[in-house]
């Protein structure tokens, strides 16, 4: 079964990979712990039709692994649990890393908070840093990103060891940011040489002058680019101008299928 793994970055990356999981989490009905399956499945196949064994069995392999992988919280160990413990979780694939702790901080209490619509990440797939790169794209790269640089590639690397078969990455990043654009071109630097057949889509949120007041945004979509447009095979570019007057036009609607329990300002990232 081919799998995917999201990595995200900056405000604006982990704020639309959040909101992904969360349409995905509806999508698949995977809100709630799941029973164990090690003690559970023998019993429930035995009151099932071929049919039902069938469709159940299909949407496991076909959708679940694919995004998800199996995690039990109370065991230390990455991959399926032998313990007592009653419930498991389909937990993202996917890892926030920003230099400015306090943005993932805030995707951690507004799950907390929203027990009915919450997605359950498992607790390394946050790294955060101490300070900001103040938006600029070359402190991120060449300074504050350094700091995280050995966390990142470590959990990126357990990431890839619990994987049986990656078939690509989605990289979602603000380009108009400082580690939307200097962490990401940083990072994908790295995973260039180890990851050569891996396919990487990169989903970069353009900034718009008429939605933030920062003079080098430019600059760092720039030298983001610069150092990015080598390192993956395709890119799925969202105006952030574009998604502004969409969701203001549609915001009832939006809010209405529930992304993420995120209002239409929070969805828009003013980089």
């Amino acid at each position: 079964m081919k799998e995917i793994l999201s990595l995200n970055f900056g405000q604006a990356g982990c704020q639309i990979g959040n909101s992904n999981y969360h349409l995905f989490a509806q999508e698949y009905g995977m809100m709630i712990p799941c029973r164990d399956h090690h003690k559970d499945s023998h019993h429930q196949h035995q009151h099932q039709q071929p049919q039902q064994q069938q469709e159940e069995l299909f949407m496991d392999e076909r959708y679940y692994k694919v995004l998800y992988e199996e995690w039990d919280p109370g065991s230390g160990s990455d991959h399926h649990s032998s313990s007592m413990q009653s419930y498991y979780y389909y937990t993202p694939r996917s890892l926030f890393m920003d230099l400015d702790s306090s943005n993932l901080d805030s995707i951690r209490v507004r799950n907390r908070q929203s027990s009915s619509n919450a997605v359950h990440y498992r607790p390394d797939s946050f790294i955060g840093g101490q300070e900001d790169a103040s938006s600029v794209c070359t402190r991120a790269k060449y300074s504050m990103g350094r700091i995280l640089l050995d966390s990142c590639m470590e959990s990126i690397r357990k990431y890839l060891e619990r994987c049986d078969r990656l078939d690509s990455l989605w990289i979602h990043a603000g380009l108009g940011g400082g580690s939307g654009s200097g962490l990401t071109s940083l990072i994908m630097e790295q995973l260039g040489c180890d990851l050569n057949k891996v396919t990487k889509i990169f989903i970069p949120v353009m900034p718009s002058p008429q939605r933030s007041n920062v003079i080098v945004e430019p600059y760092n979509v720039v030298l983001g680019l610069k150092d990015l447009h080598d390192k993956v095979d395709a890119s799925i570019v969202l105006d952030n101008e574009a998604l502004y007057h969409y969701v203001s036009h549609w915001k009832n609607e939006v809010v209405g299928v529930g992304i993420g329990g995120i209002g239409g300002e929070e969805l828009i990232i003013h980089n």
